[in-house]
């Protein structure tokens, strides 16, 4: 590893700390090194503040040494005006002699612009810890360069390989254990949206809330082609938005209402689309199976996690199919009684 590498290393651990407050813009840290010690550091620390660039050239003491420094940053500095204005008229204004960029930034705005725009009156450094960089902020690209939502699929399996026993009709059966439900109900509030099937609606009839927790509930996606969903159902009981995904028009709905056609190929990919350009940034798949093998076998995901449990069924419902899934970026651990994977597709990026 080299000089470079390991202080873009260090510029991915500053970024990290503003992980729970920048969204939806992207964890940024950026270090100042004159005469290879740092003079400078700061980090994007929440979202409308002042980016990663401005507070750690505001943290160099002495302003003199900036035109004979180099600047590391882990994205490419804005060049647009926004909340705060451009970072790379920024450096160019303290006449800062070279920067180091991890990755180019995505967004339409940027997209190579800042690079550009730097490349005019200093040294300019591109794709120094790209991976890594582009692993720090992978929802950030996926919603940028995909113009979807960053897609989770959650499921719960039996020892064995099933997520309902052949009963399923009459209820769902528990697979996992409390410690599972209370972390899936934190994962819930964490994102935009959540969407089942139609059949996990009729015979589960979950309320796809955070109800174990005080926070937010996500908007929840009702996937129902032919707009005969019982309305008695719990995700119609007025606790969150709904928003119906149907292939009819109907002037009656009192929810939000997307017509799409369900026998388009595309569907799938119509409907993340259409997701997006109603601010939904992230979703999570909940079931059944057969939708979530869908999703799989239209590389349309971001991220798996399911819960491997100790119960075992013999036989029912089998669970979303991983075989053509690269196992090799995955995380193992214990949640409870239960075992936790979780898998990125990286490949995307």
């Amino acid at each position: 590893m080299n000089f470079d590498e390991k202080i873009m290393l260090k510029c991915i651990e500053l970024a990290k700390k503003g992980s729970n407050n920048v969204y939806p813009n992207p964890m940024v840290g950026c270090i100042i090194i004159h005469e290879n010690k740092i003079i400078g550091s700061g980090y994007h620390i929440k979202y409308g503040d002042h980016h990663a660039e401005f507070n750690a050239i505001k943290n160099v003491k002495d302003k003199s040494k900036l035109k004979n420094s180099t600047l590391y940053v882990n994205l490419e500095p804005c060049s647009h005006h926004n909340i705060t204005p451009p970072c790379a008229d920024l450096i160019l204004k303290h006449k800062i002699k070279k920067v180091v960029i991890g990755t180019e930034d995505p967004f339409h705005l940027v997209c190579g612009s800042g690079i550009e725009k730097l490349k005019q009156n200093c040294q300019v450094i591109l794709g120094v810890c790209e991976k890594e960089c582009k692993e720090l902020n992978h929802r950030f690209f996926i919603r940028n360069i995909y113009k979807r939502p960053f897609i989770i699929l959650k499921w719960a399996q039996s020892k064995d390989g099933y997520i309902n026993g052949e009963n399923y009709k009459k209820g769902i059966t528990k697979i996992s254990c409390k410690e599972s439900h209370d972390l899936n109900h934190v994962w819930r509030s964490k994102e935009d949206a959540i969407m089942v099937g139609k059949n996990t609606l009729i015979y589960d009839n979950p309320f796809l809330t955070v109800r174990r927790l005080n926070a937010k509930n996500p908007k929840r996606i009702i996937l129902n082609k032919n707009l005969d969903l019982p309305k008695n159902l719990n995700v119609f009981n007025g606790e969150s938005e709904n928003i119906i995904i149907s292939h009819l028009k109907n002037k009656k709905i009192n929810n939000k209402h997307i017509i799409l056609d369900f026998y388009d190929n595309k569907f799938l990919f119509n409907l993340m689309r259409k997701l997006y350009k109603n601010k939904i940034n992230s979703i999570i798949i909940e079931g059944g199976s057969k939708i979530i093998n869908s999703f799989i076998e239209n590389n349309l995901w971001d991220e798996i996690r399911y819960f491997s449990c100790i119960k075992e069924l013999k036989s029912g419902i089998k669970a979303p199919n991983l075989n053509t899934i690269n196992k090799l970026n995955f995380k193992k651990k214990h949640v409870g009684n239960d075992e936790l994977y979780i898998i990125k597709n990286l490949k995307l990026l």
